[in-house]
């Protein structure tokens, strides 16, 4: 019987070799993090952004920029001492404001803080601009995320010139790209979509592709356009490079003879 006995708790004590340890001493893999580190710039044990938000998506001149967070701290809400807004080339919008909510935070931001804090210049339809918001605690530790939001004028074919709407397609400062002065590549020169242009006046009756060819440019006429005919001060729009001007504009009231013609020419 001593036998039977001592047999059975050998083999008990095979049972419980080193990979079966009690319950309360089994690995596990957490379900998730207890404590998310939001953002490349976090610091381990620093504030929890909860929330990051914005009004828009995309900004407008008109328009403000509200920058909404809710954020925490694993010592306690108590141990936040406040976050502020970034470029992340460099540059600080300001600093966030506290809510009447614990842990809640805003920030306002107009167009011309943007661009004090960098130029924003951009060809047609806009450009993003990524910003990154950081949170503090009294320990020293800190937590960051970034976000981006599209600047864009409220007209598509607009550009952003220094801060400043732009129509690309006409303006002769800054044709076709911010900074392209028709001025310095005609004298007295327009802007047409988005390329510059001159005007060529004179008193012969001839095509714009002729008069602009005389001038060793390209006539760029259209419909409605800068390509005009002059008949004793009656203007009647030349719509195309081919076509030279009649000898004289027939009317209900009289006949005015040709006396210019003006053609636009690239």
């Amino acid at each position: 019987m001593k036998l039977m006995v001592l047999l059975v708790a050998a083999l008990a004590a095979c049972g419980n070799s080193k990979n079966d340890k009690p319950a309360t001493q089994q690995d596990a893999t957490p379900a998730g993090d207890a404590h998310v580190i939001a953002g490349p710039d976090s610091s381990i044990g620093g504030p929890t952004i909860l929330e990051l938000s914005t009004n828009v998506t995309t900004l407008t001149a008109s328009e403000q920029l509200v920058v909404t967070a809710v954020v925490t701290d694993p010592a306690g809400i108590q141990q936040l001492i406040g976050g502020d807004l970034a470029d992340p080339s460099g540059g600080t919008y300001g600093a966030f404001q506290v809510s009447t909510t614990a842990g809640a935070y805003s920030l306002t931001l107009t167009w011309g803080a943007i661009q004090t804090v960098r130029d924003i210049t951009t060809g047609s339809g806009g450009a993003p601009r990524t910003f990154k918001a950081t949170f503090y605690d009294q320990s020293g530790g800190s937590t960051s995320k970034t976000f981006t939001i599209q600047l864009a004028c409220e007209t598509a074919t607009q550009g952003i010139c220094g801060g400043t709407c732009k129509d690309l397609q006409s303006d002769y400062m800054n044709c076709g790209t911010c900074g392209t002065s028709c001025t310095a590549v005609f004298n007295g020169s327009t802007c047409g979509q988005g390329t510059c242009s001159q005007l060529i006046s004179g008193t012969t009756r001839e095509s714009c592709h002729a008069a602009c060819a005389a001038s060793g440019l390209a006539c760029s006429c259209s419909p409605y356009h800068n390509c005009k005919a002059d008949y004793v001060g009656e203007l009647l729009y030349i719509n195309d490079c081919a076509t030279a001007p009649a000898a004289e504009d027939v009317t209900g009231i009289g006949t005015y003879p040709f006396t210019s013609e003006t053609c636009e020419c690239r």
